[in-house]
């Protein structure tokens, strides 16, 4: 039978670097968490954002759309010109478009957010079955 009693401090190295290892890799997954956490926050703050402004430009559009519809009838009545009418169309699709980049914002948003939640990605052969 033969026991390392003396071994020169080899088991004591061996164990400092286990240890080293070790708190490496538990700084490393620390600092994974306190990314994915940073993420999660940052997304989630742009996501309540978003709706805000998607509530005020919904808001906008509903009070646009009326002044088109009032001066499309007041042109229709002889009281305007066409312009007025054209210019508050175009106020209505602006106020549209504003919504579709408010959507898309959302959306990459809310795609960030599942993926700091540690949601993957499904590729195109996967996503058919």
């Amino acid at each position: 039978m033969s026991l390392p009693i003396f071994d020169g401090g080899k088991r004591r190295a061996n164990l400092s670097a286990e240890t080293a290892l070790y708190d490496m890799a538990v700084e490393d997954y620390n600092a994974t968490i306190l990314k994915a956490l940073e993420s999660i926050s940052n997304q989630l703050s742009i996501l309540n954002t978003v709706a805000i402004e998607t509530d005020n430009t919904q808001q906008a559009l509903a009070k646009t759309e009326q002044a088109h519809r009032l001066a499309v009838k007041n042109y229709r009545a002889g009281l305007s010109n066409l312009v007025e009418s054209l210019q508050t169309n175009a106020l209505v699709l602006q106020q549209k478009s504003v919504l579709v980049e408010q959507e898309a914002v959302r959306l990459e948003a809310y795609a960030a957010l599942m993926l700091a939640l540690g949601g993957g990605v499904i590729d195109a052969e996967h996503a058919t079955h």
